[in-house]
């Protein structure tokens, strides 16, 4: 009704179901009804009961949960947000091409104006807990490149096998390069150039072999050269080369221009290398060389720079920190690598470089990059990562609606000890960081597309930031275990937004390394189908709990202030998601399809753990899955039914599974001992077919149970984690009744959502505690009379109270708790049959013991008496015959 009073109708009203919808203001309250009881209606019988309406909450018994919209925009995958404007597109790596995710506007054309789109990725990238210092990280790489020469020298050695695979397919010039390597001498004294050697005749002949031919006119020395700090040391010795002495010492040959017969042989392509060795040096002398190219090529001897000029040393080429310099980030990070091939040995080959397991542990440094497409205005988009704390949703982004803060650590006397800046994203625009590196200050060129790239090191802790492949002053430090997600924020001005590209560079691995953390480090680009983009949804829909904690307030006074008392603590449980470091209530799963479908399977996995009587992870799983957690789970009446059965089944595989397998396997076996016990038992004849009472003689074995231990010494001693199954039996039996007692009629909102769902996990517990022998005479009795109250309840009235009372035998139910009551049946019918088993055993017992006496005393009386023997012979003629036909004889009388 509007606020006169008139009533409003929709019209063409579309949809499968619809809940009840309102807003309040603050300071606003409302008295809801939903029909529970229908006479809480006032006006139901005269306004909505002729039209053939119901009250919505008709036929339910429990109360109805409420969902608030809850102002806090968190991350959702694109696929599972239907009100997204962003479609994605995952395109295979190629031969030379890395994974990418291509990102349009899937509404731009039928929009004046597109609004700011938050996304990111759903794998995070974590940080190391302990940073390493700039000389840490110089010795890594150091000791990557010693590596890296070993592995290629190794290779070359085995380059041969492949000459008759070229020879059959034809062969290309990586090919020749490869034989060219083969049969360099340089190669072979790779790992000597770049490790230390201690063999004397290895350094006298690195000193004789310069690392390049000398041109006539150039500085020369017969000795080594000399260098320090990039400068030549006075007396070095040099002078000019006016010979072909210093030509026939580069290719090895002695002085006296003697051949040496035992010389390896040479490559044939050798002459080409040496002129394009000698071009390449012509050109380093034009220009200052990439720090890049000094540690990725595998040299022949350590370079050092001067004046932008380089000078080789040919002396032992001991390794220094202030020598080997790092990777800087700004190396050719723009161009994709050539796809590597993965060994048999593990390791990886990438263009010229190898990798092995001991390398890529070493590269803590991860990249992807951002290609924005031309069309797109470069000054609406934001590239860069963001923290799990990012839940920022604006229709204008800046940076200043960032918030920041700078955390200072300080020793005990005041003094700064490190200091960083804390924010929840650490974006940086991508205009501005194409101006750092570009001389055009209108920048019309970055409207023609522009490509960026992202670094983070984790085990540094700083974030760096390139464009079109150049470095730019844009630097973060991170604090320790920092997740960080990538991410990109754009207001689209075309249709054709950007491509994310999973690629790699020279000195980083790729992202999919850092966010697939069960798996080793690998340098080919990877593209896990659990890697989504995902876009900031501005709401979510939050629970309201069903009971609210009691607080009472009270001010003691202007001094000492209020005081706060809550009477009863209220238990729930939370789900934690340690990817986006966010805790949700259990309960809210209900409205989460996927995180319901993947923590039903977890459950399952863990029931699955303890079979065969898996004692060792039973335990363990009850450090993670305590008793509190199992209680509430199964006492909750708003679980959801796919959980709600998890956890029951979780509750018999982790306590009672192992011990009712056991007693299952036990059931045809009667090991009953004679005594009085067993007389005393069944003098009531009723007994020996009673399924009343679970009394037994029999010996079966027995359930222990011993308490939950983190370390366990020995298995031999170890059996079923220890539950109270006391409190779970009398909470089951209650359970059941009332399930039964709702049932009656029909029942729109049963526990778990359905029919199946309240009754299976029910009769399955309530069978394994049969199994188990933690039942009771009187939870029997209630249990026949739960079956068929007719035939097992003795105030049952078919006339009268009871006229329409139904049990579990009469209701409709699903076929899974069909099955499952089959099962309980079953085993009650085994306990009737052991208490068959063992009356037959104690008749027998008594009946043979009278049919001797009685057969004693019989013989007594002929042998007293004066009979002819020949009427004596017939009387004791049973006494002699087998024992059947003796039965036999007992039986006429």
């Amino acid at each position: 009704m509007d606020a006169l009073g008139g009533e409003t109708t929709f019209a063409d009203v579309q949809g499968d179901g619809f809940v009840p919808a309102f807003t309040l203001g603050v300071g606003q309250k409302a008295k809801l009804t939903f029909g529970q009881d229908v006479n809480s209606l006032k006006f139901f019988t005269t306004c909505g009961l002729q039209e053939g309406y119901e009250p919505f909450c008709v036929n339910m018994n429990r109360a109805v949960t409420f969902w608030y919209t809850k102002d806090q925009p968190i991350f959702e995958n694109t696929e599972d947000y239907a009100d997204t404007k962003i479609d994605v597109t995952r395109i295979p790596p190629g031969s030379d091409t890395p994974p990418c995710l291509k990102i349009s506007h899937n509404t731009f054309e039928t929009m004046e104006k597109a609004n700011w789109e938050f996304l990111r990725l759903s794998l995070p990238v974590i940080c190391e807990s302990v940073f390493i210092d700039e000389p840490e990280k110089i010795r890594r790489w150091q000791e990557i490149r010693i590596r890296q020469h070993r592995l290629l020298a190794e290779s070359d050695q085995t380059t041969p096998a492949h000459i008759e695979q070229i020879m059959k397919s034809g062969f290309s010039m990586s090919d020749i390069k490869g034989l060219h390597r083969g049969y360099s001498e340089d190669a072979v004294e790779a790992d000597e150039v770049m490790a230390p050697s201690s063999s004397p005749q290895a350094k006298s002949k690195m000193r004789r072999v310069p690392s390049r031919p000398p041109r006539k006119g150039s500085l020369s020395r017969p000795e080594d050269v000399a260098q320090m700090n990039g400068t030549l040391e006075p007396g070095s010795g040099m002078n000019r080369s006016t010979s072909e002495l210093d030509f026939n010492r580069y290719n090895g040959e002695p002085a006296d221009g003697m051949n040496d017969k035992k010389k390896r042989g040479r490559s044939p392509f050798r002459f080409f290398s040496r002129k394009r060795d000698a071009s390449g040096e012509r050109a380093k002398k034009s220009r200052t060389p990439e720090p890049a190219a000094l540690l990725l090529e595998p040299p022949r001897s350590p370079m050092m720079q001067r004046g932008g000029s380089i000078l080789r040393t040919s002396g032992p080429a001991k390794p220094n920190i202030q020598e080997m310099k790092p990777p800087s980030p700004m190396m050719e990070r723009s161009g994709p690598k050539a796809m590597s091939v993965t060994q048999s040995t593990g390791i990886e080959t990438v263009g010229n470089e190898m990798f092995d397991a001991e390398c890529l542990k070493l590269i803590n440094e991860y990249y992807y990059g951002v290609r924005i497409f031309p069309g797109q205005d470069p000054t609406h988009v934001y590239i860069g990562w963001v923290t799990t704390q990012f839940h920022l949703h604006t229709k204008d982004f800046n940076q200043s609606r960032v918030r920041k803060s700078t955390v200072t650590l300080a020793d005990e006397f005041h003094r700064v000890i490190d200091s960083f800046e804390r924010q929840s994203c650490y974006m940086v625009r991508a205009d501005e960081l194409y101006n750092q590196v570009t001389q055009d200050p209108s920048g019309k060129g970055a409207s023609q597309g522009m490509s960026v790239g992202c670094f983070i090191d984790t085990a540094t802790g700083y974030m760096t930031f390139t464009c079109e492949g150049k470095e730019t002053n844009y630097k973060y430090k991170m604090e320790p275990d920092t997740k960080l997600f990538p991410a990109i924020f754009v207001e689209a001005t075309s249709k054709e937004v950007l491509q994310i590209e999973l690629g790699r560079t020279p000195t980083t691995l790729p992202l999919s390394a850092a966010v697939l953390r069960n798996s080793e480090k690998h340098v080919v680009p990877q593209f896990p189908p659990r890697l989504k983009v995902q876009c900031l949804k501005p709401h979510q829909w939050a629970r309201v709990p069903n009971v609210s904690l009691q607080v009472h307030a009270l001010k003691l006074s202007d001094i000492r202030g209020w005081s706060m008392l809550c009477e009863d603590p209220i238990s729930m449980l939370a789900l934690h998601i340690p990817e986006e470091d966010r805790c949700m209530d259990i309960l809210e799963l209900i409205e989460m399809e996927k995180m319901l479908s993947f923590h039903a399977h977890t459950l399952t996995l863990y029931s699955a753990l303890c079979y065969q009587s898996n004692y060792r992870a039973a335990h363990a799983l009850c450090l993670h899955v305590d008793q509190k957690q199992l209680q509430y789970a199964i006492r909750s009446e708003y679980m959801s039914g796919p959980l709600r059965r998890g956890f029951y089944d979780l509750l018999i595989a982790l306590h009672v599974e192992s011990h009712a397998t056991t007693m299952e396997v036990c059931k045809n076996e009667f090991i009953i001992p004679l005594g009085s016990e067993l007389k005393e038992l069944y003098e009531d004849p009723e007994m020996g077919h009673s399924l009343r009472s679970l009394q037994t003689v029999s010996v079966l074995p027995q359930m222990k149970m011993t308490d939950i231990t983190e370390t366990i010494e020995n298995i031999n001693t170890l059996y079923s984690p220890y539950f109270p199954l006391d409190a779970v039996r009398d909470y089951i039996m209650t359970a059941l009744e009332e399930a039964v007692e709702l049932n009656q009629v029909h029942n729109r909102d049963p526990v778990g959502g359905s029919n199946e769902n309240l009754f299976l996990p029910l009769l399955k517990l309530v069978d394994r505690l049969l199994l188990v022998g933690m039942l009771r005479d009187e939870d029997v009795i209630k249990l026949l009379i739960m079956f068929n109250p007719e035939t097992w309840d003795p105030t049952f009235e078919k006339e009268g109270k009871d006229e329409h009372r139904k049990g579990l035998l009469q209701m409709k139910m699903a076929e899974g708790a069909k099955l499952q009551m089959c099962y309980l049946l079953h085993h009650l019918c085994d306990i009737q049959l052991r208490h068959r088993v063992e009356s037959i055993i104690n008749f027998s017992y008594d009946y043979i013991a009278d049919l001797q006496s009685d057969q004693l005393r019989r013989y007594i009386e002929i042998k007293q008496s004066d009979l002819p023997s020949s009427v004596a012979a017939k009387k004791t003629r049973e006494f002699r015959c087998p024992p059947r036909e003796q039965v036999n004889c007992n039986n006429t009388y």
